[in-house]
């Protein structure tokens, strides 16, 4: 596969040669002249802005097959798969998103798949810590849903009940139960045990009421 990659320090830097280690083909477009520097004869890196459209067609974007934004700034990003929008070609887009507000803009946009740094590192943290009721798993594309997951404590109000006996939030749904080594998939005579890990789907407005029905 041909990729373009947008951007420069050590992350663009560092996927550039994992990619091609893999076999894959690369252009870098970066203002990082020193980067540039450093990727000689180790794969194409082309010395300018990513966001001017002359430039992205130098770096051979119509035969692209993907186009990854790593630009240090959200509107950079946003700007520079916009323009594979507006030059309308059939190539994916994926950004990474610093600014967790900033995620549902780039959906809105229409970016194929996004890589959120501070809500990875975020999650990375909130799966550490065992006070944690709520672990994030993923936000869906369509309709910004949140899939999260929690395990149910000794005391939760929902300890012994079954599903249907829970007053679930609108907007929210368990679409799985583990219970040791089960998957279980639920239905609404599924009784709740401690220990049990629930996998939903919530609306992002509606963790909150999801996390009181769960852990009070």
């Amino acid at each position: 596969m041909y990729f373009v990659i947008c951007g420069g320090g050590e992350v663009a830097f560092h996927l550039a040669l994992d990619l091609v280690g893999k076999g894959h083909e690369v252009t870098v477009v970066s203002r990082d002249h020193a980067m540039v520097k450093r990727l000689e004869g180790r794969c194409s890196a082309i010395d300018g802005q990513a966001w001017d459209p002359a430039t992205l067609e130098s770096a051979g974007l119509r035969r692209a097959d993907a186009l990854v934004a790593c630009e240090p700034r959200d509107e950079d990003n946003l700007v520079i798969c916009h323009l594979v929008d507006l030059l309308q070609l059939p190539v994916r887009t994926i950004a990474t998103v610093h600014n967790p507000k900033n995620e549902a803009l780039y959906y809105e946009l229409g970016i194929d798949a996004i890589v959120g740094t501070t809500t990875t590192i975020a999650q990375v943290i909130e799966h550490e810590l065992p006070s944690a009721e709520l672990l994030p798993l993923m936000t869906l594309r369509r309709g910004g849903m949140k899939m999260v997951e929690g395990e149910i404590p000794y005391g939760a109000p929902c300890v012994g009940k079954a599903l249907h006996q829970i007053s679930m939030p609108g907007g929210t749904l368990i679409i799985t139960l583990v219970r040791g080594d089960q998957v279980i998939l639920p239905h609404g005579g599924t009784v709740v045990e401690v220990g049990d890990v629930l996998i939903g789907l919530a609306e992002a407005d509606r963790l909150n009421d999801l996390r009181r029905v769960l852990f009070g």
